[in-house]
């Protein structure tokens, strides 16, 4: 499946997950959240994705502002230290 942009989403069984180093990657809802905001890309859960939307623009946003360049620039603007401060174990 190819990536969506913020209205899709991949769903897989836990084998097509990736290994990494022998291990399966995860990552918490939260960190999926931030990545999707940050990148345009939903990896998560879209209610996850929009509940912290709305958490770091401090107020309601209405669906179809999601189709706005300015405010998707806006959503990653206002993620990007979350995005940056994402651990890598």
């Amino acid at each position: 499946m190819g990536k969506q942009l913020l209205f899709g989403s991949r769903k897989g069984k836990l084998d097509d997950k990736p290994l990494i180093n022998g291990r399966r990657s995860e990552m918490t809802k939260t960190e999926a959240a931030i990545v999707s905001a940050y990148t345009g890309f939903l990896i998560g859960s879209f209610s996850d994705m929009y509940e912290y939307v709305e958490k770091i623009m401090g107020r309601k946003v209405g669906t179809s502002e999601l189709g706005s360049i300015e405010i998707l620039d806006e959503i990653k603007e206002k993620s990007k230290e979350d995005f940056m401060n994402i651990e890598i174990i």
